[in-house]
């Protein structure tokens, strides 16, 4: 179960940053980037894409996506401690 926390009252452990970090790059189309913030055996799973390494996802996400912008509304932390965030 998730547990649903202020961005403003989050305690700093670093997600926080990660998150901010990848969305800033996400946003840029900085694949480099992005692909440094993942480990080299991490996997994406996306509902339209399936399983598959961050280099070729986020590939396929700058080139179907443009110039989009992002707005982070919320950011959501495993309250488990698992090693993942969703914004």
């Amino acid at each position: 179960m998730n547990q649903h926390i202020s961005v403003s009252t989050m305690p700093d452990t670093g997600h926080v940053a990660v998150v901010k970090r990848y969305l800033d790059r996400l946003e840029a189309s900085d694949v480099e980037g992005i692909v440094a913030l993942f480990t080299e055996d991490a996997q994406v799973v996306s509902p339209f894409l399936g399983c598959m390494s961050p280099r070729p996802f986020f590939d396929k996400v700058r080139d179907a996506s443009g110039q989009s912008r992002i707005e982070v509304l919320d950011i959501l932390l495993s309250a488990q401690g698992a090693s993942r965030a969703m914004a």
